[in-house]
């Protein structure tokens, strides 16, 4: 997986509900914006994830508690994916390993995605 910090920084503001930013990160990459609904319950996102970008669907199920999408991540040497999966799920080493190889814009994508599935519980 290739996006630019800018393109992931884009993806924290549309979890995290600023204004307007959901329909520039569609103008800005489809998958991100399709990664951005499935996070958010959206399932024919999910599903079109799954078809087209595989290395995102896994990200998904990994972070809705699917082991074995973690094990495929590391196999496909996906790390920054999944070290953003382990932080996400309270790993604070991997935020470290993040922040050690200049991703840390992913340890923020981490902490964006929590806030999206509070506010989905909330809502």
């Amino acid at each position: 997986m290739n996006y630019s910090k800018t393109q992931i920084m884009l993806l924290c503001d549309a979890l995290q509900g600023e204004t307007g930013a959901a329909k520039k990160l569609l103008a800005e990459s489809k998958e991100l914006f399709a990664f951005e609904s499935a996070v958010r319950g959206d399932v024919k996102a999910a599903e079109w994830l799954i078809k087209e970008h595989k290395e995102l669907a896994l990200f998904v199920a990994a972070i809705f508690g699917n082991k074995s999408a973690i094990k495929v991540l590391l196999k496909k040497q996906e790390f920054v994916l999944a070290a953003t999966v382990n932080y996400f799920k309270g790993d604070d080493k991997a935020g470290v390993w993040l922040e050690i190889h200049n991703m840390k814009h992913f340890a923020q994508l981490a902490e964006s995605i929590k806030y999206a599935q509070k506010k989905r519980e909330i809502e």
